[in-house]
């Protein structure tokens, strides 16, 4: 994928996102996520009880049972 193109349509974060993904591990740990709201979470499991956003250190959530919606989704049921 070509970082220019993928920066100009995802929005905040995702330069620093792309070279975590794509430089070696000892580079990328170099490279920290960015300090407020990206506003575009992407979601990956952080421990057995939350979630976490791969851009922003601000988004994080707390993981419901298997099948429950989040707060967020509940609340327009």
């Amino acid at each position: 994928m070509i970082a220019g193109a993928m920066i100009e349509s995802s929005g905040r974060y995702r330069l620093r996102t792309w070279l975590r993904r794509n430089l070696p591990s000892i580079v990328s740990a170099r490279i920290p996520k960015g300090p407020k709201d990206c506003g575009n979470h992407e979601w990956y499991r952080q421990d057995a009880d939350h979630d976490a956003c791969y851009h922003c250190v601000t988004g994080r959530r707390r993981r419901g049972p298997v099948g429950t919606p989040s707060p967020r989704i509940a609340e327009r049921l």
